[in-house]
């Protein structure tokens, strides 16, 4: 059994949202030491990721521009693998171009990034079965110790009350001639409409090589790969993009909340660990997305970073609360479109909110929406069922799992 004493903060998983605290912290604060346990072997990562989000203007919201634009010229701006000026919705009745710039972080880059920053910080392939108190304890019996135990372990089953899934495969393609591309399309909803709100998300990394996902809003679960896989290159062939390879692919499926007077949970390791990230419920409760909130959850550690364990812990549980009461309206949405919605007609909701102003929908993506957006995204006829619309916007409602 290995013990190793005088860590500041341990970091149990490392995602999205340990990573970027923990440069966080190294960039900021130095002089404390840090580690990242995580259980995955990211020499080998079994599959790969990519993170998203799109830039908020500063003549939305000071604040919260300010915060980005800070991070976007230095440690989040260092991971970012791709940038764009803007990008494309395309729906039956709406071809629109957005110029909301928008980034994507691909997770290779990021967690090569982090072993040249945190170098001396980083543990893979080593799963945490214990923490007691500020010990943690490895499946191998290993035990490390801290003054702050930070539990970011990604989602956690049955963490919440579910509306639908947000499930997808990508495939990266090199083609063997230019896609011709200028901007990712972020959803192309002219195709079958099945399982749900069905769209077709592409990523141009360069004239050559993009990644295209195949996503649906489910009320289940389940993956069909081959058939995804066949939908991709079905999809890209109707492009007229002549593919000279195939690579890494990626896939999910992510839970959405439902509005639900239950609070968010999740269990604890220990009642002194404190939660960050999705395990946390810090993520957009509609997209998905989850890099506003990592990076808002980030700033949050740094600010608190100096009270003891315990009170860390009340600190970021009350943090991740605040945040999880604030999406409210989004988790309302959702049980209008998993359940108000007819599944073959859920694309007409997008497709109306995308013709509202680019101001209003990056507020909407960055969960910074203001009550006079709300207003004009509910007013007028929905392009659903009034009263099923009103019914499952004010009631509780929740995917039953057999």
């Amino acid at each position: 059994m290995v013990v190793r004493q005088n860590y500041d903060v341990i970091f149990i998983g490392g995602g999205l949202a340990a990573g970027l605290s923990a440069l966080l912290l190294r960039e900021n604060r130095p002089e404390l030491k840090v580690l990242i346990i995580e259980a995955r072997d990211i020499e080998t990562p079994e599959l790969p990721q990519t993170w998203s989000f799109q830039t908020l203007p500063a003549s939305i919201d000071p604040s919260q521009s300010k915060s980005f634009s800070q991070v976007r010229s230095n440690w989040l701006g260092r991971l970012i693998s791709k940038s764009w000026t803007g990008y494309e919705v395309r729906f039956p009745d709406l071809d629109r171009r957005l110029d909301i710039p928008y980034h994507s972080i691909r997770s290779q880059d990021f967690w090569d990034h982090l072993k040249i920053e945190l170098s001396d910080s980083l543990i893979f392939g080593s799963s945490v079965t214990e923490v007691k108190g500020t010990t943690v304890t490895g499946a191998n019996g290993s035990q490390w110790q801290a003054n702050r135990v930070i539990d970011s372990r990604g989602w956690a089953k049955d963490a919440f009350p579910v509306a639908g899934y947000q499930k997808f495969v990508g495939l990266n393609l090199k083609l063997k001639k230019p896609h011709g591309l200028k901007a990712p399309i972020l959803m192309d909803a002219r195709v079958e409409q099945v399982d749900g709100f069905r769209f077709l998300y592409t990523l141009p990394w360069d004239e050559l090589n993009l990644l295209v996902e195949d996503t649906h809003y489910s009320n289940d679960d389940h993956l069909d790969i081959p058939h995804y896989r066949k939908e991709i290159l079905a999809y890209a062939k109707a492009q007229g993009w002549e593919i000279e390879s195939i690579g890494e692919m990626e896939q999910g499926a992510l839970a959405l909340p439902s509005y639900s007077k239950r609070n968010f949970f999740s269990e604890k390791l220990s009642p002194h660990t404190a939660q960050l990230g999705v395990r946390a419920g810090l993520f957009h409760a509609t997209t998905g997305y989850s890099i506003y909130d990592a990076v808002l959850g980030a700033e949050q550690l740094l600010n608190t970073i100096h009270l003891e364990a315990d009170a860390l812990e009340t600190s970021l549980s009350r943090y991740s609360d605040e945040r999880w009461e604030a999406q409210e309206f989004y988790r309302r949405l959702n049980n209008m479109l998993f359940f108000a919605a007819i599944p073959e007609n859920r694309y007409k909701v997008l497709e109306r909110f995308y013709q509202h102003d680019p101001d209003l929908i990056s507020r909407f993506y960055a969960g910074k929406t203001s009550a006079q957006d709300k207003f004009r995204i509910m007013s007028g006829k929905p392009p659903i069922a009034m009263k099923q619309a009103i019914y499952h916007f004010f009631n509780r409602s929740e995917v039953q799992h057999g």
